[in-house]
């Protein structure tokens, strides 16, 4: 009893007292009501800047295109799960099966005379219909031209990574103190597509850092691997992290103009707070002008509409000021990412019909609030209904919410796949139904194709990069027995270890070692408080 209790409030269905009173209050109106603006609205669809799409999704939910005559013989029959239902539609009654059925077709029934016929099939359907019938799901295989879908599903379903940083196959890594493979861009695609196989309409995002952090950043600039597998894992919106910088203007350049004319399909790249008027009155360095060359040819955009189902869902991306902190080789100058994303929500606002904001931030939370970027963010800016908050590599088991708008966060190097689930109140705005984080291990059955072209990616490192001083990718150089401090050890405990040891000699040995270099100290002391006095001073006045 706990658990089926349990399963049904994470489960996103709705709440049955909640929509059986809605359903109440809705009989309330009139059906006229609803019969006297049906003309007017179909008189107006033609004239709506989506029409095309409009008749696209119409066309994907109703296959049926030829006249057909529904019989004149009144047909009822019952099975466990299931009603065939033949005749008028007054003459479907909320006690003929479930009351929620019956409320959700009458949503969309009351808009027709009640005396035309219709056939209609509620419950789990599991055949195909031999006439055209109104059904609220369609059998993946056979022919399912008879299947009319009702769409009863009013959820909307998104699915997020962030921070993958260059992992795009499994890796193996420490879990409750025992060595696990974990993450891979392969088994996340297993459940994007398992996920798109319920809702086609399922939105996929990323919060940026997707590069930098393993051998395939190697050949970032040469194949973009990364943000092409983005687009492979069907990916449809991206915004830049610190670390997309990593290669200097130049090579963040280099990335998106060989991204762009690769012919992949890759993510809208969106960030609204490039202070490009400042960088023109300056007048452009190098750097900043072959960034903005690359930006044209791949079409960086401050925000992007995308259509799901029928919801309009606009999407923005910001980079905030923690996050050009951690950017030093960054030529680019910002405003104010608040006030720039204040500005163009209300731009959408004005501009677009859309029906969802969802912001890109690559800024973090904290548990500090009052230094938790995307959580100043969401109170200061009430109409962003959903913040993918990106660059802390916080795992958030719950998101933080803000008035109506909440911040959701899945870890970093895709060790989890994010996912949420949306219903639109009354007042446009929407609530939480569903969230969860699924760690990517074992269990799930890599995407062959996806790991393929991972492997391809993975060959071009040998050939391109590591062939060049004699090693392959399989080569094993060195050999220890000292046991490291672990990654989650540098972040979590301010001290000395003796990994971070290492990684700084390896740094300065190659820098005291490289042909350019000029004798100046490598190591220049500087606290955590000075680096933030120092960025935050360059924000302000760059």
């Amino acid at each position: 009893m706990g658990d089926s209790i349990i399963y049904k409030l994470k489960s996103g269905k709705p709440n049955k007292f909640l929509n059986f009173l809605s359903g109440f209050a809705g009989l309330a109106i009139p059906d006229a009501f609803f019969r006297q603006r049906l003309q007017g609205l179909l008189a107006q669809a033609p004239k709506h800047p989506d029409y095309d799409y409009i008749r696209k999704r119409v066309d994907y939910y109703i296959k049926t295109n030829q006249p057909f005559h529904v019989s004149d013989t009144n047909r009822l029959t019952r099975e466990r799960s299931w009603i065939y239902y033949t005749g008028r539609i007054g003459d479907y009654t909320r006690k003929m099966f479930h009351t929620a059925y019956f409320f959700d077709q009458h949503d969309v029934t009351r808009w027709f005379p009640k005396c035309f016929r219709w056939n209609f099939c509620p419950g789990d359907v599991y055949f195909t219909p031999d006439t055209p019938t109104v059904v609220k799901s369609r059998l993946l295989t056979g022919d399912n031209s008879n299947s009319v879908i009702l769409k009863l599903d009013k959820l909307r379903h998104f699915m997020f990574v962030h921070d993958t940083h260059s992992h795009l196959n499994s890796f193996s890594t420490v879990v409750d103190e025992k060595q696990e493979m974990i993450g891979g861009f392969a088994r996340i695609k297993t459940l994007i597509d398992e996920q798109k196989e319920k809702d086609p309409d399922t939105l996929v995002v990323d919060g940026g850092d997707f590069s930098m952090g393993t051998l395939v950043q190697t050949v970032f600039e040469t194949q973009a691997a990364e943000i092409r597998m983005l687009g492979a894992l069907g990916c449809e919106a991206t915004t830049l992290g610190n670390h997309e910088f990593d290669y200097r203007s130049k090579g963040l350049a280099k990335m998106l103009e060989t991204a762009a004319e690769s012919g992949d399909t890759v993510p809208e790249l969106l960030v609204c707070n490039i202070n490009w008027d400042a960088m023109e009155q300056q007048g452009f360095s190098e750097g900043q002008q072959q960034i903005r060359d690359a930006f044209t040819e791949y079409g960086v955009k401050d925000y992007v509409m995308v259509q799901k189902g029928d919801v309009r869902v606009a999407l923005l991306g910001v980079f905030r000021k923690d996050a050009l902190a951690c950017a030093p080789t960054c030529e680019l100058q910002f405003t104010d990412p608040v006030e720039a994303v204040k500005k163009t929500v209300a731009e959408i606002k004005k501009n677009e019909d859309a029906d969802i904001i969802v912001c890109l931030s690559h800024s973090g939370t904290s548990e500090d609030e009052s230094k938790s970027e995307d959580e100043i963010l969401a109170k200061k800016v009430p109409d962003l209904d959903v913040i993918v908050s990106a660059h802390t590599h916080t795992k958030l088991d719950e998101p933080i919410v803000h008035g109506d708008t909440y911040i959701v966060s899945a870890g970093e190097y895709g060790k989890y796949l994010g996912s949420l689930s949306l219903e639109q109140k009354d007042d446009g705005r929407w609530n939480m139904k569903e969230y969860k984080l699924t760690p990517i291990e074992t269990d799930i059955a890599e995407n062959a194709a996806t790991q393929e072209e991972i492997n391809s990616f993975m060959a071009t490192v040998d050939t391109d990069y590591l062939a060049q001083f004699g090693f392959t990718r399989e080569q094993v150089l060195a050999e220890n027995d000292v046991a490291f401090d672990s990654l989650e050890d540098l972040y979590n405990i301010h001290t000395e270890h003796n990994l971070g040891d290492l990684i700084a000699d390896a740094y300065a040995y190659a820098v005291t070692n490289s042909t350019d270099y000029n004798g100046t100290p490598v190591a220049l002391p500087i606290s955590f408080r000075e680096h933030m006095d120092v960025a935050e001073a360059e924000w302000n006045d760059p």
